[in-house]
């Protein structure tokens, strides 16, 4: 009998001794499973910070002068360098671990848009989502007005023009002195009194715009503000902010006229103010035309001389044709001399009246000599106005990649930064990270960070 109560309690020994083992092993495999847990935490906080050392290592020039904030992952050599990212970031996070980039966006991916982004972000720090609303409307109103307004009109008043010449002397008139100015370059024609045409240019072929970029990799959400018609307005209010125009031309930088290169693309600044001042010139054509058309004293002046000429060169079935190209070159001289008050940096009404009407006749026949225009305090267009609705016309991908060329070649000027690269500047990134642990584990987590 006692022998079996013994033999009883070694089996209770046995099997308390076997719980006991499992609830050790147990523990430990809690100990180790929350060892390791705490470790992941540590290094996923550690590549976190290192994530905001490395990016806190912006191009402080480009902040500085354009307000956008990107990394040189070039590290000044002007040479994109994923190596050198990574090993930034094993510094700061103080591990040695396997890092790959696994997405990446610079500044010029999809045509600029990280750029653009924080261009837009710009752009609403400056401006509420009422008034911008109501600019939107203005605009929309502007853009339908404007290409009713210039639908052939130079075609067809260059047409009207010759078939005046083919019936007028070859000698000095009102006329031909309007004629001759339509064929010439009319920029220098149109700048204030003292202010010479600037001569600065670019070498296109070293631009972002055209030059072969790096790319990144991946493809990351589109951050922007409202609808993509608010945004472009906001992205113009941020390009207003940081580029010259001929009216206030930068000092030092590449181009003098740079929203006129954001608009039209060329190589010089005299290639680019000519081609703007073209487009202005012919919207005010065509609403300076169109209220000729109203004023019957004006038009009965037009008549008077046509049939004058007409008559003197024995000529009467010219009469018409003389009448519709005194207006038309009456129409044109006024046009000129608003981009005089507009280039002085006055304003010009959009819809003049008879009171607004600056140029008689006999003015056309020194309408192409240099002239002193007061700006004065009227009220309507000014020049950025009308850059603000050519704008409206212009590919927006186009502009961005425009604006990024003369970033780059501005900060190229400066002493410091003749290394930056746009396409070797990142904006996004995700890093995938892998960890060794004891006993051959290894774990492998992402890391992602964007400037906002």
């Amino acid at each position: 009998m006692q022998q079996g109560g013994m033999q009883m309690k070694g089996e209770m020994t046995v099997v308390f001794s076997l719980v006991f083992m499992l609830m050790i092993s147990f523990s430990g495999a809690i100990l180790e499973s929350a060892s390791l847990q705490t470790l992941k935490n540590e290094k996923r906080e550690d590549m976190s910070l290192a994530m905001d050392s490395v990016f806190a290592e912006y191009q402080k020039e480009l902040f500085e002068h354009y307000d956008i904030f990107t990394l040189d992952a070039s590290y000044e050599t002007g040479t994109l360098s994923e190596d050198a990212v990574g090993s930034r970031l094993n510094f700061y996070s103080g591990m040695r671990a396997e890092q790959e980039i696994i997405r990446m966006e610079l500044l010029t991916d999809f045509k600029g848009q990280a750029f653009y982004e924080q261009a837009v972000r710009y752009g609403g720090s400056q401006y509420g989502a009422d008034v911008l609303e109501v600019a939107l409307e203005l605009k929309e109103l502007w853009k339908e007005k404007e290409e009713t307004l210039r639908e052939d009109s130079e075609q067809e008043t260059e047409a009207i023009f010759e078939k005046a010449e083919a019936v007028l002397p070859s000698e000095e008139n009102a006329l031909s002195e309007v004629i001759r100015l339509n064929r010439r370059s009319l920029a220098e024609k149109v700048l204030p009194e003292g202010q010479t045409l600037s001569a600065r240019n670019l070498s296109l072929s070293e631009l972002p715009s055209h030059r072969t970029l790096k790319k990144g990799r991946g493809e990351f959400q589109e951050q922007v503000l409202g609808s993509d018609a608010v945004s472009d307005l906001l992205f113009e209010v941020y390009l207003e902010k940081h580029f010259g125009t001929a009216v206030s031309p930068g000092k030092d930088t590449a181009l003098a006229y740079e929203m006129e290169y954001l608009l039209n693309g060329a190589a010089s600044d005299a290639e680019n103010l000519e081609a703007i001042v073209r487009k202005i010139l012919w919207i005010r054509f065509a609403c300076n035309f169109a209220y000729l058309q109203t004023d019957a004293e004006r038009k009965e002046k037009a008549a008077l001389w046509a049939a004058g000429i007409s008559t003197l060169l024995l000529v009467p079935e010219g009469e018409e044709v003389v009448r519709q190209a005194i207006l038309l070159a009456w129409a044109y001289g006024e046009s000129v001399q608003d981009l005089r008050r507009l280039m002085a940096g006055g304003k010009v009404p959009f819809w003049k009246t008879s009171e607004d009407w600056q140029t008689g006749i006999m003015d056309l026949i020194r309408i192409g000599q240099a002239q002193t225009v007061q700006a004065g305090d009227g009220e309507g267009f000014s020049y950025m106005d009308y850059l603000r609705c050519l704008y409206l016309l212009e590919e927006k991908e186009k502009i961005r990649m425009r604006a990024l060329d003369l970033i780059e070649q501005n900060l190229r000027g400066n002493e410091g930064t003749s290394f930056l690269c746009m396409d070797a500047c990142i904006n996004k990134m995700e890093v995938q990270t892998k960890c060794h642990f004891r006993r051959g584990i290894s774990w492998c987590f992402r890391s992602y960070y964007e400037y906002m």
